[in-house]
This record gives structure tokens, sequence and C-alpha cells, in this order.
């Protein structure tokens, strides 16, 4: 495995991973919302 590729396959791993956490967040987020309305 070349350097160069190497480099790219963390920046895609970190990318998924961004995107997840931003996801899993998101899901926390609206479930907050939906506990403050419903109480």
């Amino acid at each position: 495995m070349s350097l160069i590729h190497s480099g790219t396959y963390l920046e895609k791993v970190k990318q998924l991973r961004d995107e997840i956490n931003a996801s899993l967040q998101k899901k926390a987020f609206v479930k907050e919302n939906d506990r403050a309305v419903q109480g």
C-alpha cells in the first residue's frame, strides 16, 4: 500500500466517522426535542 493511498484512505475514514457522528448527534438532538415537546 502506497503512502498516498493510505493517506486517502485515512481521509475517507475520518470523513465517514464525522458523518456518523453528525447523524448520531442529530438523532440525539431530535430525541431531546421530542421529549421537550411531550413533557
